[in-house]
């Protein structure tokens, strides 16, 4: 078995523009999901290279509309990444959780142990195989992304989500595992989803919640499990969540997201929502939240087009 730390997925050239970085993301990543579907097992597919990925999205972009465009940054029936059939591109079908995969909220598959447990064994070779584990009856439910690995802090035992996290009370061993993990879902061709950026310690009134930190405690604590995704998996997808940072939305703080995600560590994947979290349409857009999902209520074209001319938000880039 190769190093867990090892990077499996093919990169996409960098993207900066967030207007151009919501539509190119998208596509890129469904292109990877056909392939993968056509060929019916991920081991069959010569995968693109990033520059075959950034040809195909550049000759897409030019033959798409305004409208197309704006449209293809939501879903509204249930994909992960909008279905464009001018392009034969279906979208993406993404299942949960952290602890078996969920289709029609039953079990597919084994139930396995929660990843606190996981963080327990402080083992890379362990948290490996069960991404591989994950990952593989994923696809062979039919899906092309696992929304896992959820990283937040066990800050303490009465979080209603705490169980879901395998990095335990330690950014440093969250940092370690979740990459292994997250190359083991990613090498059988289905993409990883890593959430919930940022800080959701808490799970009560998670939907309001305004959580108040200082830099230098976000930068050492909360933030490095999801860098070392970034820079050590190339994980596809990072969820932002529902509560606020320092009083701005997860999906809406454009410091979080485009200038620490996207500007300082370089990443190449798509920010999808957590579930309808994206409050304002126009925060959440020029914050660099790329995929408003799973109802698409705030990436509208009646929301978005007023903001076509404004200097922070120029969709003549597209």
């Amino acid at each position: 078995m190769s190093d867990p730390l090892t990077a499996t997925d093919q990169p996409m050239n960098d993207v900066r523009n967030n207007s151009v970085s919501m539509i190119k993301q998208g596509l890129g990543l469904s292109l990877l999901a056909l392939g993968i579907a056509q060929a019916g097992s991920v081991f069959a597919v010569t995968p693109m290279t990033g520059n075959e990925v950034e040809a195909r999205v550049g000759a897409m972009l030019d033959n798409m509309t305004q409208s197309e465009k704006i449209n293809f940054s939501r879903v509204d029936d249930g994909r992960m990444i909008p279905k464009l059939d001018k392009f034969n591109l279906q979208g993406t079908v993404a299942y949960d959780s952290a602890m078996g995969v969920l289709v029609g909220g039953k079990t597919f598959g084994a139930q396995y142990p929660s990843p606190s447990a996981l963080a327990a064994t402080w083992s890379i070779n362990r948290a490996k195989e069960f991404g591989l584990a994950i990952g593989y009856e994923t696809r062979i439910a039919g899906g092309q992304q696992m929304l896992s690995p959820a990283i937040n802090l066990y800050r303490t035992p009465f979080n209603g989500r705490a169980a879901e996290y395998m990095s335990g009370e330690d950014p440093f061993l969250g940092a370690v595992l979740a990459p292994a993990v997250t190359n083991g879902i990613q090498v059988q061709g289905v993409q990883a989803a890593a959430k919930h950026y940022l800080m959701n310690e808490q799970e009560a009134n998670r939907h309001y919640l305004d959580v108040k930190i200082d830099e230098r405690a976000m930068q050492e604590l909360y933030l490095p499990g999801f860098e070392s995704l970034v820079k050590n998996a190339n994980i596809a997808s990072i969820m932002c969540g529902y509560n606020k940072i320092n009083g701005e939305y997860a999906c809406e703080n454009h410091h979080l997201i485009t200038d620490i995600l996207k500007g300082q560590w370089g990443f190449q994947g798509k920010v999808m929502s957590d579930f309808n979290s994206v409050q304002d349409a126009f925060k959440g857009a020029w914050a660099g939240t790329d995929i408003d999902m799973p109802s698409g209520l705030q990436f509208t074209e009646a929301k978005l087009l007023p903001y076509g001319g404004a200097d922070l938000f120029d969709f003549s880039s597209l």
